[in-house]
């Protein structure tokens, strides 16, 4: 595993894997795509319940986007690894729009469901908190810049 942290040996391999991975991917998203918009009505929210196939995993991907922040920076901090430095960086616009789109979706369904807009609570104000922190953090930030 460690193998991999060698940026040259985790280059060859990614440039190897990606048109396959980019493949599979385009494929099963299009394919989760169709079967998540081709359901039947729900007998309570009608169409609404659709949103929730978004919804949901944008705020799961948005959550391990941040849980992938923590490790990629405990690797970073501990190990002084650069690949952890750079993961790290790379998952923060991810969370941040993932959270943005999970914050966006949650609205649109709950003025159907409760016909008003959601109060913003405890749980919807930390999200926004999220997109602000980490989606307008510094490009040059990083532990080792500004080290001693």
């Amino acid at each position: 595993m460690f193998r991999y942290a060698n940026p040259a040996v985790f280059m060859r391999l990614s440039g190897a894997l990606l048109p396959w991975i980019s493949g599979a991917a385009v494929i099963l998203l299009a394919v989760g795509l169709w079967l998540g918009f081709h359901v039947p009505p729900d007998y309570q929210q009608g169409m609404t319940v659709t949103i929730m196939f978004v919804h949901v995993p944008a705020a799961i991907v948005a959550e391990a986007a941040y849980g992938a922040i923590a490790v990629a920076s405990l690797f970073s901090l501990v190990w002084r690894h650069p690949l952890a430095d750079t993961a790290a960086r790379a998952a923060a616009p991810l969370g941040a729009v993932f959270t943005a789109l999970g914050l966006v979706t949650g609205s649109l369904w709950g003025r159907p469901m409760w016909w008003s807009c959601p109060e913003p609570g405890p749980r919807m104000k930390s999200m926004t908190r999220r997109v602000k922190i980490r989606g307008f953090e510094p490009r040059g930030s990083s532990c080792r810049e500004s080290g001693p």
